[in-house]
């Protein structure tokens, strides 16, 4: 697994630089807000389709369409995204309760000579590759890389993506119905991070 993080983050390693209103910070303050959106049954329908004529997953689909948006938006062809995985690689541990995630460092290369379907293929790639190898450590790897350490970013990426899949269902005790309530954080770990939620 390490030869194989080693090996894609080999070179120079780039930095996001993300336009903002204002002067970065010399420290983190993990201040931050939350924005909600949601795509239209017929965007999803259209979305859903393209997965099935490409053998790709909404997961590699929105993944791809972030890094893009990314790329725009900081002029930049090379980007490392962070994304949590499960981390439940052994059989042993399906059904063992608690915390196994790790994240995993995806760099692509959303250059403007490709289309979107050529990159997605790229992103999926990466994906799957990734998976395979989300046994080693993010600490590790961060380790053994020659990171230039800035106070003011997370290091080796300062952007997150994660897509959630299983939607908290309600609950009914007798009379008493339970649901999930989203609690707003004014905290941010990263410059930017996407959670991607799919409901029916």
């Amino acid at each position: 697994d390490e030869a194989y993080w080693l090996d894609t983050f080999k070179g120079e390693l780039p930095i996001l630089d993300l336009p903002t209103d204002f002067e970065r910070p010399a420290e983190r303050s993990f201040a931050g807000e939350r924005v909600m959106f949601g795509l239209d049954k017929q965007m999803t329908a259209q979305i859903k389709s393209l997965l099935a004529e490409t053998d790709t997953t909404m997961y590699m689909f929105l993944l791809a369409a972030f890094n893009v948006l990314l790329s725009k938006y900081a002029s930049q062809d090379d980007i490392i995204v962070g994304s949590p995985t499960a981390g439940r690689t052994h059989p042993d541990l399906q059904d063992v309760p608690g915390m196994f995630v790790n994240t995993v460092a995806l760099r692509t290369a959303p250059a403007g000579d490709k289309t979107f379907a050529q990159f997605l293929e790229e992103v999926k790639t990466a994906s799957l590759q990734a998976f395979e190898h989300q046994g080693y450590p993010l600490e590790e790897l961060i380790e053994k890389l020659p990171l230039t350490r800035d106070t003011s970013r997370s290091p080796l990426f300062s952007v997150m993506f994660n897509m959630q899949n299983m939607e908290i269902p309600s609950l009914r005790l007798g009379d008493l119905k339970i649901s999930s309530y989203s609690m707003l954080h004014h905290v941010a770990k990263f410059d930017l991070s996407l959670e991607a939620v799919e409901r029916e």
